[in-house]
């Protein structure tokens, strides 16, 4: 196991001083060695690709452990009375019980809201966005996963220093008929195994840019997030980080988180000011990973959120 000093705004390895969490267990690519990664910058780029993913195809979360489940959690496409209820012309919820994503993974346990503001959704239909549509979702409660360890996701806002996010939830947001702008805020997300604990809020209440092509989605900008084990705060200011249809992991750009020491925790000289940096590959979620220490491995991302 690895594990991280972040001496990390809704699911990360470093060395030196503490270590983020990242399984050494590894595999071969082209001659190097894959790491398991639970940076805060892994995090924070995995929470905005489940995000827009979930929104924009209607598919869902899974975080990369082995498990299998007797029925598939519902998506907003899935037909009411199926796991999806309409609860009112712009919300309709999900229930998931025991079930998982597609091909993959953990079992998830609990409910989401999948909202979209200035126009109608209903089950088992893809919506029609608005010119300045908001299609958003939070967790009612927390949303948990099982495999051999709990997984826990929830919107409550809540991180170390004991203050909420103003906002709580995951969205998309559309500007003139086209995706402009992805927020998350207010999430958290924490693992028993690896031990990890973060929740991610938005810059300054500001949505982080979201641009198209035909074939991916670009993101651009800042992102805070809390590491609530350690108690330390980093900035993450993403540049051109792209994401494909088919993966909720990134496929290129960069990330770097710039952290400092928080209100209720110490940090060592290793991270108070110190940067880490993801650089993204080309191949689904693996990239160059340089921690505060300046050692560089490779690693592949797992978590979906």
């Amino acid at each position: 196991m690895r594990h991280m000093v972040l001496c990390l705004v809704l699911g990360s390895s470093l060395l030196a001083c503490k270590k983020a969490t990242t399984t050494s267990t590894t595999s071969s690519s082209g001659g190097d060695t894959v790491t398991e990664d639970s940076s805060a910058s892994g995090i924070a780029v995995s929470a905005i690709g489940g995000t827009i993913l979930s929104l924009t195809n209607g598919s869902s979360p899974t975080l990369g452990y082995q498990e299998t489940a007797s029925n598939a959690c519902p998506t907003f496409m899935s037909n009411a009375g199926s796991g999806c209820t309409n609860t009112s012309t712009s919300l309709v919820s999900l229930t998931y019980s025991n079930c998982s994503f597609g091909s993959s993974t953990a079992t998830w346990s609990g409910a989401d809201l999948i909202s979209l503001t200035n126009g109608t959704i209903s089950c088992g239909t893809a919506p029609t966005i608005p010119p300045n549509g908001i299609l958003g979702h939070g967790f009612t409660g927390n949303r948990t996963a099982s495999s051999g360890t709990v997984i826990a996701a929830s919107i409550d806002g809540t991180n170390y220093t004991g203050s909420t996010a103003a906002n709580q939830w995951e969205q998309v947001r559309y500007t003139l008929g086209t995706l402009s702008t992805v927020i998350v805020a207010g999430v958290r997300f924490k693992s028993n195994s690896p031990s990890i604990d973060y929740t991610m809020d938005q810059f300054q209440s500001t949505g982080l840019t979201l641009g198209t092509t035909a074939t991916s989605k670009i993101v651009s900008g800042n992102l805070t997030v809390y590491d609530n084990i350690n108690g330390v705060t980093g900035t993450s200011t993403l540049s051109s980080v792209t994401y494909t249809a088919s993966c909720c992991q990134p496929t290129g750009g960069t990330i770097s988180t710039s952290f400092v020491a928080g209100t209720n925790g110490s940090v060592g000289s290793s991270y108070n000011g110190n940067t880490e940096t993801m650089v993204f590959t080309g191949t689904c979620g693996q990239g160059q990973y340089t921690g505060v220490n300046g050692t560089t491995q490779t690693v592949s991302l797992v978590h979906c959120l």
